[in-house]
């Protein structure tokens, strides 16, 4: 298992496993401006979770975030919606 604390959508925190995340699409955050970003799907929590990084700094250092996102979110970021993803 390899933990993974997403922030969700009411506020609360929990930790899934991110090998168990289904990959869907990759682009920019709209969350953060700037920051590349992984669309995942977790059939754990019946929910889209966005897996996003911030460039580098001088150091090499890089912040990253995993939080849970909308479907109005995904559709209007990423042009995705849940037909097919909770089947198979």
């Amino acid at each position: 298992m390899i933990p993974l604390l997403i922030k969700c959508i009411d506020g609360t925190s929990k930790t899934i496993d991110m090998a168990s995340l289904q990959r869907i699409a990759k682009g920019e955050s709209d969350l953060h401006p700037g920051w590349g970003s992984t669309l995942t799907f977790s059939k754990e929590l019946n929910a889209f979770i966005e897996l996003s990084g911030a460039p580098a700094d001088v150091r090499g250092c890089a912040e990253g975030a995993a939080i849970e996102v909308g479907d109005d979110y995904v559709l209007r970021v990423y042009g995705k919606t849940r037909n097919g993803l909770t089947n198979g």
